[in-house]
């Protein structure tokens, strides 16, 4: 065995001696054209299906190929995009802080320049400046000093118009004691007609009874305000949501608005009940698609976060996890456009959802899906704060107040 790879051996040294410093190629180009031509001998022996088939997977080879360069392509438009972007919101951000120091720095020149004013008048011993007086502040100072209080200045003031003023009537004139007993009776005579006509009023046409409903909110809210949408159109009903989202009120509070309705015809005698989800879309005609709304129960909540700004939120309570999360995900534009569109009609909320995008966030350790704008500011977010509770609001700080209040402890509980 030995001997005979020797002597392969020493051939092929031979041959090589004898081609020469091209044997090499010659010989690689041989196996190459040896190659070929079974390659075509196997195409040219292939049957049809064989043949569709080899074709499909070198289309599909080759499809592959052109897919990667594309989205390598793709990979490094968007870097540079992202590079781009950061640049000019740099730009932008140092432009903003130079504004606000170039006004900072007016605002203390403005301000050292009436330091100054103040400090030379307080110097100028020629300037001689006196309080303005005015009946307050004279009235004031009489207090202080003179250790008098506003009842004994009444009085005095009333000892002194008895004393200047004459009791001895003129001819054909009233004694001005006497007119002061009439004008007295009169207006006494008049407050009691008032109120016997008005409770006759009140008695006649009782107007509705406001009665307090028991709230019991999905999520632990600071305020609570009804809003009777039973004989108010949708117009108004939305109005006021939109109203009350607008309204100030405590820093850093949840304000939960919900809705109620009379069940009594009786308007001395009202029945106050809570309404459902169902029932709310309905009068506000906010719709869901049925893929969305099957899988929402009837309890809900719709309030106010004043924090930064002031944030509408939705809390839904969710009967399938599963398919509702699949069902909001096939549709997350769609689904923040028609919950907080109609309330939001004085800001550029609808026309900003076009061109935005959607990004997984985490906060409070809970998972969020979020829609950013072009500027990459939040527009509205979502997230499932268990199986069975979905919230929706305007962005991470509404959200996480959101999840702290539905981890406070409501009464009962």
């Amino acid at each position: 065995m030995d001997d005979t790879q020797d002597l392969e051996t020493k051939r092929a040294a031979a041959r090589k001696a004898m081609g020469g410093e091209a044997y090499e190629t010659k010989l690689e180009t041989k196996a190459v054209d040896l190659q070929k031509k079974r390659r075509e001998a196997m195409v040219a022996m292939e049957s049809p299906d064989q043949r569709a088939r080899r074709e499909a997977q070198e289309k599909s080879i080759l499809d592959r190929e052109a897919a990667k360069k594309q989205l390598a392509l793709d990979l490094e438009r968007e870097k540079e995009t992202l590079a781009k972007r950061r640049a000019d919101e740099a730009v932008e951000k140092q432009a903003k802080e130079e504004e606000r120091q170039n006004l900072e720095k007016t605002r203390q020149a403005e301000f050292e320049s009436k330091q100054n004013l103040i400090e030379r008048l307080r110097q100028d011993s020629d300037q001689k400046l006196a309080p303005l007086r005015t009946l307050k502040t004279d009235l004031a100072q009489n207090v202080k000093t003179e250790n008098l209080s506003a009842t004994k200045i009444a009085l005095m003031e009333n000892e002194r118009r008895l004393e200047t003023g004459a009791f001895v009537a003129e001819v054909g004139s009233t004694p001005r004691r006497f007119s002061g007993w009439i004008i007295g009776a009169i207006i006494i005579c008049g407050l009691s007609l008032g109120t016997i006509g008005f409770v006759i009023y009140k008695n006649q046409s009782a107007g509705p009874v406001v009665l307090t409903l028991a709230v019991n909110s999905l999520i632990f809210a600071d305020e609570n305000q009804a809003l009777a949408v039973d004989n108010k159109g949708a117009l108004e009903i939305i109005n006021t949501v939109s109203q009350l989202r607008k309204l100030n009120g405590p820093r850093d509070s949840v304000l939960n608005i919900y809705p109620t309705k009379n069940l009594s015809a009786d308007p001395k005698k009202p029945n106050i009940s809570a309404v459902g989800l169902a029932e709310f879309l309905n009068a506000s005609q906010i719709s869901l698609t049925e893929e969305l709304s099957r899988h929402f129960g009837n309890r809900f909540m719709i309030g106010v976060y004043r924090g930064t700004s002031n944030d509408l939120f939705w809390v839904f309570t969710i009967n399938d996890w599963e398919y509702s999360k699949a069902a909001i995900l096939t549709q997350e534009l769609g689904f923040f456009d028609r919950l907080l569109s109609p309330f939001l009609v004085d800001t550029t909320f609808s026309s900003d959802l076009a061109g935005a995008g959607m990004v997984d966030e985490v906060v409070k350790n809970k998972d969020a899906r979020v829609v950013k704008n072009k500027l990459n500011q939040t527009l509205a977010i979502y997230s499932f704060l268990d199986q069975q509770t979905l919230v929706v609001t305007q962005n991470e700080e509404a959200l996480s107040r959101l999840i702290d209040n539905f981890n406070t402890p409501r009464p009962g509980q």
